[in-house]
């Protein structure tokens, strides 16, 4: 969900489409039911019937960094795991420590 709601967005570069490519044949060639073989299915068919609308979400970017990469999110997933906080990327840390 995370890597098309990133597409969405348009926060998604060509790099996104590829790694979304690549995880769904994966799920497809590797899982043991047949939810695995057909859940990446509608993502596959609609990047092969619609690339321009792919295309037309993407970012593109000349530094060749990520453009839609949020520390702020990537953290906020670790810190839902591991229920714990983040002492370096949550600005109001060492205030509520203390409480």
């Amino acid at each position: 969900k995370q890597g098309l709601e990133k597409i969405r967005q348009g926060l998604a570069e060509s790099a996104d489409l590829e790694n979304l490519r690549q995880l769904s044949q994966t799920i497809i060639a590797t899982s043991r039911c047949g939810l695995g073989h057909t859940s990446p299915k509608p993502y596959l068919t609609s990047l092969q019937q619609f690339p321009l609308v792919y295309g037309a979400l993407l970012q593109h970017s000349k530094s060749g960094q990520q453009a839609g990469f949020d520390i702020q999110q990537a953290v906020s997933e670790a810190r839902h795991i591991a229920r714990r906080r983040s002492q370096i990327y949550d600005p109001d840390y060492s205030q509520s420590e203390g409480s």
